[in-house]
């Protein structure tokens, strides 16, 4: 196999080249999808619904109604926020105390502030959570980023279909590449291939070498191609965007999985010598 190489420096240097490229485009967006995934979550994380409760409920009554949020699903948190809460955090956001002289009629209404468990953040659930809680006696109103939350999911599904047209894209052209390099080596040794065939070799004897070039190449590529992200990684800072790297398992399977590819990608392009 290593001999067989060896004798087509030109065509193997290449190969390795072109698919470490290519692996190196799949490990950038690979990195990137998990990095916006982690970034969305981030954002969405901080995402609250107020729940205003009406001005005839007592506070007694207002404190007993938190039992009747924690049972609707996919709420994880429950703040109060009284109506001297709301205008201390009023005079903090404005700089200074808009309401002096009003201690006995404070107009700011109270109300709850929700966090939900990151699984419900999505439209369609929090929608559902806004209706339940709405329904709720003494619920004035509810209120949430909505629209940004409707701009922000469709913003994710574009850049995942994208992302998985561009992975695919990649994969068929390393699979193409693949199968070209091979095809290129065994032209050059068609003729001790006919030969072989002729004393008897068998199909799996002949194409073993093939297949072992295509794991080596699809292997060392992708390895290639992750150490020079980890290289560059190691080396360049990012202050205001945290990145994410998959686990060192997830790398070696990925090596593995495309040393895997190159197998099929072997037999893809001596299959036609087979026959």
């Amino acid at each position: 196999m290593l001999r067989n190489i060896y004798r087509n420096p030109g065509t193997s240097l290449g190969s390795l080249l072109s698919l470490t490229l290519l692996f190196l485009l799949f490990d950038i967006f690979w990195i990137s999808a998990d990095t916006s995934d982690r970034f969305y979550s981030s954002l969405l994380s901080d995402l609250q619904m107020h729940a205003y409760l009406s001005e005839s409920l007592t506070d007694s009554s207002a404190a007993l109604l938190s039992s009747d949020l924690t049972e609707i699903e996919g709420i994880n948190a429950i703040q109060l926020v009284s109506k001297e809460m709301a205008r201390r955090e009023l005079a903090t956001l404005v700089g200074t105390d808009l309401l002096i002289g009003y201690d006995n009629n404070n107009p700011l209404p109270r109300s709850y502030i929700l966090g939900f468990e990151p699984g419900y953040l999505t439209v369609s659930k929090m929608e559902k959570i806004e209706s339940e809680i709405i329904s709720l006696p003494n619920i004035d109103k509810v209120e949430y980023s909505r629209q940004w939350l409707q701009k922000a999911e469709f913003t994710r599904s574009i850049v995942l279909k994208i992302g998985l047209a561009l992975g695919g894209l990649i994969m068929l052209t390393t699979l193409i590449t693949f199968g070209n390099s091979v095809r290129l080596m065994t032209r050059a040794r068609a003729v001790g291939f006919t030969q072989m065939r002729l004393l008897g070799a068998g199909r799996m004897f002949l194409a073993m070498p093939f297949l072992l070039e295509g794991f080596l190449m699809g292997s060392v590529s992708a390895a290639l191609g992750w150490g020079t992200i980890i290289y560059f990684y190691n080396r360049i800072a990012f202050r205001q965007l945290e990145i994410v790297m998959p686990t060192m398992e997830e790398i070696v399977l990925f090596c593995l999985a495309m040393g895997a590819l190159g197998i099929l990608s072997g037999f893809v392009g001596v299959r036609k010598l087979l026959k």
